[in-house]
């Protein structure tokens, strides 16, 4: 049986890994990082036993959403299936989000820095990926250099 590791202790033992000795949840238990040009937000969810990774990955635009959302959707499908997080939207904000769930059962610190690294690094290629100017416009069949998913098809 494995154990539900405290996530006051992953988050210390993190902060000594990237060098934030001080590194802490505050008392609502979350925390915000920045990796270069990710900024990342921690949250302990006591209800889940999970740690919660979200990251503003672009901006809702002014003109319609269909197009948009429905590429935002066959990305966020992708990311599910693979076990990657998934994308959402925050309608009021106008931001789109990445979302990555980290169980507690288990995790060490050294799996929450490599999950970390993998979501900023996610983060990173979805951000640029949706960023694209030709991402709306972009046909499902052409070759997207660099994306994420460029070699996942699903067929719906």
């Amino acid at each position: 049986m494995s154990f539900i590791a405290n996530h006051t202790h992953i988050i210390q033992e993190f902060g000594k890994l990237i060098n934030i000795p001080e590194l802490a949840l505050d008392e609502d238990g979350y925390c915000c990082l920045g990796f270069d040009d990710v900024v990342l937000d921690i949250e302990y969810k006591e209800h889940l036993k999970i740690l919660l990774a979200h990251s503003r990955i672009g901006t809702l635009p002014d003109q319609p959403w269909s197009a948009l959302l429905e590429k935002l959707q066959d990305m966020s499908y992708a990311t599910l299936i693979m076990g990657t997080g998934a994308i959402g939207i925050d309608r009021h904000a106008r931001r789109i989000m990445f979302i990555e769930r980290i169980p507690l059962r288990g995790l060490t610190p050294q799996d929450f820095e490599a999950a970390i690294e993998a979501i900023v690094d996610r983060v990173e290629k979805l951000t640029a990926t949706i960023n694209a100017p030709d991402f709306v416009s972009r046909s499902d069949d052409a070759p997207v250099h660099g994306a994420p998913f460029a070699d996942i098809h699903i067929q719906v």
